[in-house]
């Protein structure tokens, strides 16, 4: 991989973080559109309903702890995730309760309070599960291709300066074979250890 490639798949927690207030707004939008849309003439409720309660946000952390991530990243990225999951499970359920609201003085209904109070729950419940279980899914392969990465071939006890990658992919574009003094040198610069730039780029 180049290191022009290498900058093009590298992404920050920032962007991560904005792909999910996007995805929160998207469905903050929808949801709002979707209390809106039901005419008050078709249902009606003699009594107050139940509290709104969705379920928890599913937990991010399991699948970041499957990948090499460093400590540090994998926590920023869950607290991130945690508070944009619980963002939007706050709105969707304000959003339900707003729903509830009209339909409580409405008259005529189709069905009973308790079945269309439930049914609109369940369309809710799915929508806001389906789109975090879509974030933690896109979270996960933003990360993958970040250089954050802990190195799977190429570990040492130390850590590993990722984000001195470019620059050694570009030195060994074009010198292949660096010699001793080349990888003294480029450890020195990058705050590594020789052994760490020898087996970087030793073959296989």
């Amino acid at each position: 991989m180049s290191s022009a490639q290498l900058k093009r798949d590298t992404r920050t927690v920032d962007d991560i973080l904005l792909e999910i207030i996007s995805k929160s707004q998207q469905f903050a939008s929808y949801s709002n559109k979707t209390a809106s849309a039901p005419s008050p003439s078709q249902f009606q409720c003699s009594k107050t309903l139940p509290a709104v309660a969705l379920p928890p946000p599913p937990a991010i952390m399991p699948a970041l702890q499957k990948m090499r991530l460093r400590t540090e990243v994998a926590q920023e990225i869950g607290r991130l995730y945690d508070f944009r999951a619980s963002e939007l499970r706050q709105r969707t359920e304000t959003a339900l309760a707003h729903l509830f609201s009209d339909l409580a003085g409405s008259s005529h209904p189709r069905h009973p309070p308790s079945t269309s109070h439930q049914r609109i729950v369940n369309v809710f419940s799915h929508t806001y599960l389906r789109t975090l279980h879509t974030w933690i899914n896109d979270v996960v392969v933003s990360v993958e291709k970040s250089a954050h990465l802990q190195p799977t071939t190429r570990r040492s006890n130390a850590t590993f300066n990722h984000d001195y990658v470019p620059l050694l992919e570009h030195f060994f574009d074009e010198n292949p074979f660096p010699s001793h003094a080349d990888k003294v040198f480029l450890a020195k610069k990058s705050g590594m250890a020789y052994r760490q730039i020898h087996v970087w780029v030793s073959p296989g």
